[in-house]
């Protein structure tokens, strides 16, 4: 299996395209699973394209509306999924009501996070608090399809984030990919691969 960690939806930007084009080829079956998205579905769906896949092989499936009817017969038919969305936290919940985790991790389809769909890869991950949203630095589990890292998004090298990455980084003990809009990392192999503007904060 194939993990893409993205901090955005737009994966057919000039900074990710020769890297992706690798793992997002012109006959792949995709499978989108959307929660609570905060852009139109057609902005989502349209960067696959780009790589030259058909519009009918791009199925979607709003998680939130549909629950998990369905679901894991939908994975099983598809060659690339894709998570996108917000609030990871009720994301995993509604994913872990199936199997789905011991099928990816049985199969060796491509699984793409991209913003609180990358965190619902991870085993563990770290919220940021927002000013504007007045939430709390806090720490949830997702189905831990990556392990051993963390992930910090829409990293601006503002003083709050760093702070944020520091306090995560010394009580998980992990490294902290901290991702701009334009960066991502590709887990392949056992070998984590940043692409983009990443920057590494040791834990």
């Amino acid at each position: 299996m194939t993990n893409i960690l993205l901090c955005t939806h737009e994966l057919d930007g000039e900074w990710c395209y020769k890297s992706l084009k690798h793992y997002i080829r012109s006959d792949v079956k995709v499978l989108l699973l959307t929660f609570a998205l905060k852009t139109s579905l057609d902005s989502v769906r349209k960067p696959f394209l780009s790589y030259g896949v058909p519009e009918e092989n791009v199925k979607t499936l709003d998680l939130g509306w549909e629950g998990v009817q369905g679901l894991l017969e939908k994975i099983q038919e598809c060659d690339l999924i894709c998570l996108v969305g917000s609030h990871p936290e009720k994301m995993c919940e509604i994913l872990e009501r199936q199997p789905i985790k011991e099928e990816l991790l049985a199969s060796k389809k491509i699984v793409i996070g991209m913003g609180a769909g990358a965190q619902v890869l991870l085993d563990r991950y770290h919220i940021t608090p927002y000013e504007e949203e007045r939430t709390d630095f806090y720490y949830g589990r997702g189905l831990g399809l990556v392990r051993g890292m963390d992930l910090e998004l829409d990293y601006d090298c503002s003083y709050g984030r760093k702070m944020a990455i520091r306090r995560a980084g010394r009580e998980l003990k992990k490294h902290i990919y901290a991702l701009t809009k334009d960066g991502g990392v590709i887990i392949a192999k056992g070998q984590i691969t940043p692409i983009g503007n990443v920057t590494v904060f040791e834990g």
